[in-house]
């Protein structure tokens, strides 16, 4: 997605909309992202005489591809109302309005991993380590409630004011069972796993550990390990385990970095770490913010509620018939602590959840009222 910058925002609010926003505190500021049916604005929400900035992602599913619309989008939307850590994009609100998502989120400041690495050039091995344990960090908890990314990319990887990263984009996301395998082929060649240029079923954990190789490799040489289009030239290198590395980086890798590169960097899947083995490595220890006995803890509950589905099938059937109520989704707020290896900086804690499942039931069948009464 192309960032830029815009005051024309051409989105033609309705009150319904207005009112909507207006009440949570939200003001649409410019337009600072644009893909082919999504759009990012700049906006700002009022709270406690306070305003903070956040993102809105605007996606337009009349644009979008079937298959997005009716597979994708719900799973994203799904994953979305489940998760909560501080090395994801933290979620603050969802709404529907015909065939209009907004999703508003934590503005990142200083932008993607990629621009980063274009601009001010790579990073070296210390800030490496900090990075990529934090992005494992975020997958550790995914994969620990059976959620998969699938499109791990630098671009798809924000940074905080306080150079923080925040795992975004969960568009091919999905909830798998714990063992599950998937058969769909996601993500960028550049960043995708041999199992899944192959064609054939694979495990997505895996998958998933693989493109954290990549970004890894991607910051410290600032270009990529594969850069070929073909996916079959891909393969071959992959399978070569064909890595060239900048020689000046080569040359002062720490011989700990060089063996988690070739653990995570490796085409047979049996072998391969797993992201709580890449944490636990003896390279990821030796930053000096790691304590021997500690353990990553994740402790999640189920309290709580997820977007429910048939919640979602009755949006998109509002939306066909261009019914002009809003959907709202909120994100769940998940009681959970995390230890951290590297005691992640800002650690931002998810809003009280403002609305139950039950009130916003409540709410509809009161507008479904209101609307079936005669005008007089």
């Amino acid at each position: 997605m192309s960032m830029i910058g815009d005051t024309n925002l051409n989105l033609s609010f309705t009150k319904s909309e207005e009112h909507t926003l207006m009440v949570r505190g939200y003001t649409i500021e410019k337009r600072i992202g644009e893909g082919s049916y999504a759009k990012v604005f700049l906006c700002k929400k009022i709270m406690n005489n306070k305003f903070i900035f956040l993102a809105c992602k605007v996606i337009d599913t009349k644009n979008a591809p079937v298959d997005y619309v009716n597979k994708f989008l719900p799973r994203e939307l799904n994953v979305l109302m489940k998760i909560g850590h501080p090395n994801i994009i933290h979620v603050d609100f969802i709404f529907q309005r015909k065939v209009k998502y907004y999703m508003f989120m934590r503005y990142a400041e200083t932008g993607d991993l990629l621009d980063y690495l274009m601009t001010r050039g790579r990073v070296s091995e210390n800030r490496a380590r900090f990075w990529i344990a934090q992005c494992a960090l975020a997958l550790t908890y995914l994969h620990g409630i059976n959620i998969v990314h699938r499109d791990i990319k630098c671009e798809n990887i924000l940074i905080t004011e306080s150079l923080n990263l925040k795992l975004c984009d969960f568009g091919f996301s999905r909830v798998i069972t714990p063992e599950g395998y998937s058969s769909t082929y996601c993500g960028s060649i550049a960043y995708t796993a041999p199992e899944v240029l192959k064609g054939r079923p694979y495990q997505p954990k895996k998958s998933d550990v693989w493109s954290v190789g990549v970004v890894l490799f991607v910051m410290l040489n600032r270009k990529l390990p594969y850069p070929e289009s073909s996916p079959k030239k891909v393969l071959e290198n992959q399978l070569a385990r064909s890595l060239s590395h900048n020689p000046k980086v080569e040359e002062q890798m720490s011989p700990d970095l060089k063996l988690a590169f070739n653990k995570l960097l490796e085409p047979d899947v049996r072998s391969r770490y797993s992201a709580a083995d890449f944490l636990n490595c003896d390279w990821i220890k030796t930053d000096p913010r790691y304590k021997q006995d500690d353990k990553i803890k994740i402790i999640q509950t189920t309290s709580g509620y997820s977007v429910n589905s048939s919640l979602i099938k009755k949006a998109k059937e509002r939306a066909s018939k261009g019914v002009s109520d809003i959907t709202v989704l909120r994100p769940q707020r998940p009681e959970m602590s995390i230890l951290s290896i590297l005691g992640t900086s800002n650690m931002e804690q998810d809003p009280k959840q403002e609305e139950t499942k039950e009130k916003i039931l409540q709410k509809a069948r009161q507008q479904k009222m209101r609307r079936s009464q005669p005008v007089r």
